[in-house]
């Protein structure tokens, strides 16, 4: 999912659009802002971690 997140955030796709393809549209719509555990704070979150992967954490995968 961080991929795909990642994939998402560098071709500009919005976030809450983001969030739809992975987690669903009524998921997302009806939990989009809810505080730590919202699917905002989620696929931030997973963005994060693909960029991450993105960066360093690739090399951990080739070893």
């Amino acid at each position: 999912d961080a991929i795909i997140a990642l994939d998402g955030e560098l071709a500009g796709v919005p976030r809450r659009r983001i969030a739809s393809a992975i987690f669903g549209e009524n998921l997302v719509a009806e939990d989009w802002d809810g505080g730590v555990n919202s699917y905002k704070q989620r696929t931030k979150r997973l963005v994060d971690k693909g960029l991450s992967l993105m960066r360093y954490g690739y090399k951990k995968l080739l070893r």
